[in-house]
């Protein structure tokens, strides 16, 4: 289950202020997951993604980035006067059996659009929640 192709930045959670998104690739697979706001709160963007994928979220995989203007986009360059943070998590796997499993997002068109964890080997569209309630 590894990307084959771009990665599309696909929303996961919007408000006013933030964003977080997910980079998934045709086959459902997350490679990344960013988060920006205006005032960026670590704890919080750990807590969300440790809702949808337990364990696997380390704080140590969480890291912080600086982003300009000019880094996202010609719109982006005129509107901004100052840099902005930028967290963002991948998943580093520490042993064999960790890199047997993939970050997933469940399809929005027919499931809730949540993250979850599945077997490399498997290729479902849909978190276990979702494929359940489709039997």
């Amino acid at each position: 289950m590894r990307c084959q192709g771009e990665a599309k930045a696909t929303p996961l959670l919007e408000s006013a202020d933030s964003i977080i998104a997910g980079y998934v690739c045709r086959n459902g697979h997350v490679s990344r997951v960013v988060y920006f706001a205006t005032n960026p709160d670590t704890n919080w963007f750990e807590d969300f993604l440790r809702n949808q994928l337990g364990d696997r979220i380390r704080s140590k995989d969480i890291r912080k980035a600086t982003r300009h203007g000019w880094e996202l986009g010609s719109n982006a360059e005129k509107e901004m006067s100052t840099s902005i943070a930028q967290f963002y998590w991948t998943f580093y796997p520490l042993n064999e059996e960790e890199r047997n499993y993939g970050t997933s997002l469940c399809s929005k068109e027919r499931g809730c659009g949540k993250l979850f964890t599945q077997s490399i080997s498997e290729n479902s569209v849909l978190c276990p929640e979702c494929s359940k309630k489709m039997r």
